[in-house]
């Protein structure tokens, strides 16, 4: 017969062993997980590199889009930029597809419905004038992006472009294929156009064939576009070539122009000039603006 002092202990690891079975059996409570939430995540950028110091339009894009987890409701983009900035618009409609601004004096403000998590919204893309600026100084576009729903992280709510104000310089040279020509020879100018200061939406360059001299032809690619004219106040022929936009440090592509000596004799120097203007004649750096390609008449080479 067992004493009682053995019936406990016998008793206690029996319930010891149920317990430890309880443990090993039971289900684990889980970890609470954590609440969905809306992420918005903005970028600006700018299509043009800089802007010219007597102001101009520039292209803007925001992207939106949502990095959290949860839907993001009631999402509006703020847009900052400089004093004296003119809204572009987007054509025929008040705002762009999947947005609705409203541009005030003061506040410019883009409503777009809800965004769910992980998706992108429809790009938001801004056409402005800007105002005048110093050369040195920057214009500053910038958006910030907010929502009616629960947003714990805001460090990538906002952004903004600078873009540096950049004075015009267009800049020509003009290089004749021979220092000398007889009567009757022709000489072929190569014409050089580079862009030095920010993006330039048109440039033109007219060149002048001097007296004694008679304009024969000219060779261009695709993205010029040139005509032959008379300079009645100088009573010169030119040359007027055109070409559209040119990225900032650009240089256009080939130009050349063919001229024939016919009323000179030997000794005369015959001086071809170029100039180069962008659209409404705004260069701030004019020391580069024009070439001269002087060309010496010489005696016939002798026959036989």
């Amino acid at each position: 017969m067992k004493s009682i002092r053995t019936r406990r202990r016998l008793a206690f690891a029996a319930a010891s062993t149920l317990g430890l079975g309880a443990v090993l059996t039971g289900h684990v409570t889980p970890a609470t997980a954590a609440p969905k939430r809306a992420d918005l995540s903005v970028t600006v950028s700018a299509v043009q590199p800089g802007v010219p110091t007597q102001g101009s339009w520039r292209d803007f894009t925001i992207d939106l889009r949502n990095v959290g987890t949860a839907t993001a409701d009631g999402v509006a983009v703020s847009i900052s930029r400089p004093a004296g900035t003119v809204w572009g618009g987007w054509g025929e409609s008040t705002s762009p597809p999947g947005w609705d601004c409203a541009v005030g004096d003061a506040d410019w403000i883009c409503r777009r419905g809800p965004l769910a998590a992980g998706a992108v919204a429809d790009e938001l893309p801004l056409w402005l004038s800007l105002p005048a600026g110093e050369a040195g100084s920057t214009a500053v576009v910038g958006a910030v992006a907010t929502t009616t729903s629960a947003e714990p992280v805001l460090d990538n709510n906002s952004d903004e472009v600078a873009l540096p104000y950049v004075e015009p310089d267009l800049a020509v040279a003009l290089t004749p294929d021979r220092a000398g020509a007889a009567v009757g020879e022709q000489v072929t100018y190569q014409v050089g156009a580079v862009n030095n200061g920010p993006d330039a939406e048109y440039m033109k360059v007219n060149i002048y064939v001097p007296t004694g001299m008679t304009p024969v032809d000219v060779f261009y690619w695709q993205d010029w576009d040139c005509n032959l004219g008379r300079d009645l106040q100088l009573n010169q022929d030119v040359w007027s070539c055109y070409t559209g936009l040119m990225p900032a440090g650009a240089s256009a592509s080939e130009l050349a122009l063919t001229m024939r000596v016919d009323q000179a004799v030997p000794g005369d120097v015959l001086t071809a000039i170029a100039r180069i203007e962008g659209r409404n004649g705004l260069d701030m750096v004019t020391e580069n603006n024009s070439a001269a390609a002087p060309v010496t008449v010489v005696e016939a080479p002798a026959v036989g």
